[in-house]
């Protein structure tokens, strides 16, 4: 709350106010319909998880979410003073840049959510551990933010932003491929090498995208760009967490079939297990129940583990997937004015840092 308020502070004081000062018919409609539709599909993504995605209070609130987004295209398109202009839409890389947003969002706040949860379950990390744990990574991706933002005042945005998506990619498959013996410096050089990535899809998205449409609509279209992050950051987070539940209650039942089918390896790892706690000095009286705690719980890590993996294999896959929208922004410098570009460039190296 402190930093928030002080940030409000020095906008308050700092920024230019906006020269234009025409008063425009306030579209209700618009305003009620679009409110309507994010607030319910938002809170039906972040409750979904816990009430079911199959229950009635969730089903309800996804049908009052179409039927409010059906009502706002309906009285946007028809109305002639729109409070959001789809039309806006018409330029196809402004469209494939909010796509490609909303993606890349997803895969960020996901990976994000994930990741301290695997450090401390997995890795055995203490939340204190874990948060230190992502400290180098902000401070590389702040950096790293700032050059990517120099960097597509004069390349192509788009070169940079094909750079990014790739090495996103890259990582997401090395995280498939990691087991529990992985050490700290894997970890941190993945993390490390995965902010790093993320830092040049953000300035040079930003361009590529505001870049294709006049300037006059740019203030609308950075909303509607924003908009779209901000949607594809909530359902990453409750997407990430639903599918990872369900991989890991897959691989449990798998994983159980599997002693079943193969009682001897069981059987030694339970003579090893019993062994190591012999020696710490477990007697016979408690012996097989911890015996029994250690099984299960090496059993949940490897399901764990493996969901996991099964997760970045899906937001390596979501990434290469961003590739093909990529192919359809334009390819040269933006045509917004230099100080607009920078301007947008700062905003966003600055939220990243944040």
């Amino acid at each position: 709350m402190p930093v928030g308020l002080l940030s409000a502070g020095i906008v308050f004081f700092t920024m230019p106010k906006p020269q234009d000062e025409r008063a425009s018919p306030f579209d209700a409609l618009g305003v009620f319909t679009m409110a309507s539709f994010l607030i319910l599909l938002l809170l039906a993504v972040s409750e979904g998880r816990r009430y079911g995605w199959g229950s009635p209070m969730i089903l309800t609130l996804f049908v009052a979410s179409v039927l409010s987004l059906g009502g706002f295209l309906v009285a946007e398109l028809k109305t002639t003073q729109p409070f959001v202009e789809l039309r806006i839409y018409k330029h196809l890389p402004f469209a494939m840049g909010c796509l490609i947003g909303f993606l890349n969002t997803m895969e960020f706040r996901g990976t994000n959510f994930l990741l301290p949860i695997m450090l401390q379950r997995i890795y055995h990390y203490t939340a204190f551990q874990a948060g230190l744990f992502f400290l180098p990574s902000a401070l590389v991706m702040g950096i790293t933010s700032i050059l990517a933002g120099r960097l597509s005042d004069t390349i192509q945005p788009k070169l940079l932003l094909i750079l990014g998506l790739l090495g996103l990619t890259y990582v997401s498959f090395q995280f498939c491929g990691l087991d529990v013996w992985a050490t700290t410096g894997v970890l941190l050089g993945l993390v490390v090498l995965r902010r790093g990535a993320q830092a040049f899809c953000h300035s040079p998205l930003s361009s590529s995208t505001l870049g294709a449409v006049p300037e006059e609509e740019v203030r609308m279209a950075s909303g509607l760009f924003n908009l779209h992050r901000t949607v594809g950051g909530t359902m990453g987070v409750a997407l990430t967490a639903t599918l990872m539940d369900y991989r890991e209650d897959v691989h449990t039942l798998i994983l159980s079939e599997r002693q079943a089918l193969y009682p001897l390896g069981t059987e030694v790892a339970t003579d090893s297990i019993r062994g190591v706690l012999v020696q710490a000095g477990d007697r016979e009286g408690v012996l097989a129940q911890k015996t029994a705690a250690v099984l299960r719980q090496r059993l949940s890590e490897e399901a764990s583990l493996a969901g996991y993996h099964d997760v970045f294999f899906m937001f390596a896959a979501l990434t290469l997937f961003s590739l093909l929208p990529v192919l359809l922004m334009r390819g040269g410098k933006p045509d917004l004015p230099v100080k607009v570009v920078k301007k947008e460039n700062d905003l966003h190296s600055h939220s990243v840092g944040n």
